[in-house]
């Protein structure tokens, strides 16, 4: 979750997808997981059951470098001052 230090600083507020509860929120993956469950069960021959079967990792690698963390009890959130990239690195995409 985003505190109001960190939204003053006008960064992507993606990095904390943690709502202050603990609950994970990205409102598109929750309408990704709606739309493939409606159109299997519309059409299960040609719409599989999964969510997500692309046989994770992708290839190429679509992984998103975060910014340097804390810890906030059992959640993260984006360390002040912001920080980017974290001790991950930047992490480069291959070309297909």
């Amino acid at each position: 979750w985003c505190d109001a230090p960190y939204l003053a600083t006008g960064q992507w507020v993606d990095y904390c997808p943690y709502h202050a509860n603990g609950r994970y929120v990205h409102p598109h993956l929750i309408f990704a997981a709606l739309q493939r469950w409606l159109a299997h069960r519309h059409n299960p021959a040609m719409c599989g059951a999964e969510w997500d079967d692309s046989n994770y990792p992708s290839v190429p690698d679509s992984s998103v470098a975060f910014p340097r963390m804390v810890a906030d009890g059992n959640l993260t959130r984006p360390a002040l001052p912001f920080a980017w990239p974290g001790p991950e690195g930047r992490k480069r995409k291959g070309l297909p």
